[in-house]
């Protein structure tokens, strides 16, 4: 959470922070606007570590079924069953095993994730939660839109964003996805027991 990849990513984890992390900060105080940052990070990384551990358990389910028939041909059956986001049709056996060392490679690669955008997603969950009815300027989009809407098309986004499998795609899609769910369950339980400082 401390943490980010380059001078863009802190900055519009940043900006986003202070453009609705403020508003949250002034309604729960300070104390428990720090409880909800937290806990909306350290459930961004459970979250995204479990999605990642799903992966490579499906990843090595498909090296092993691919290493059992080994033809090129068995190849397109096994993307399409366990990668139906790929699309790819390798020639040779050593083309098929050369793909799948790279999907491999690649888990490996993003097994290490950094970043505030988890904690973030928690943030931006309690805004649309408490204020829900305000009004809310996207960029490109020319009408306003209510908070809670905004918030679910974006949670919605995220949510397709992680099944597709897109190739290249270097975002933690579930860390965003942990943040939200970890966040709105934390406004709940404070909703339910009241506004307590």
């Amino acid at each position: 959470m401390f943490l980010h990849g380059g001078f863009t990513h802190i900055l519009l984890n940043m900006y986003g922070l202070w453009m609705f992390g403020q508003m949250i900060e002034n309604y729960y105080g300070a104390k428990k606007f720090l409880i909800l940052y937290f806990v909306a990070g350290i459930g961004a990384s459970l979250i995204q570590e479990l999605s990642l551990w799903v992966y490579f358990h499906h990843v090595q389910d498909a090296i092993s079924v691919f290493n059992s028939s080994s033809t090129s041909n068995n190849f397109s059956f096994i993307v399409s069953k366990y990668f139906p986001g790929i699309n790819v049709s390798p020639q040779t056996v050593d083309e098929a095993k050369n793909m799948l060392a790279s999907l491999y490679q690649e888990l490996i690669d993003s097994s290490v994730t950094i970043g505030a955008s988890g904690a973030l997603f928690g943030v931006l969950v309690a805004f649309g939660v408490i204020y829900s009815e305000v009004q809310l300027f996207i960029m490109f989009i020319p009408i306003p839109i209510k908070a809670k809407y905004a918030i679910i098309g974006y949670v919605v986004i995220e949510l397709f964003s992680g099944f597709s499998n897109s190739t290249g795609d270097n975002v933690a899609h579930f860390a965003h996805l942990g943040g939200a769910l970890f966040g709105f369950l934390l406004v709940m339980y404070w909703r339910k027991r009241g506004r307590i400082y």
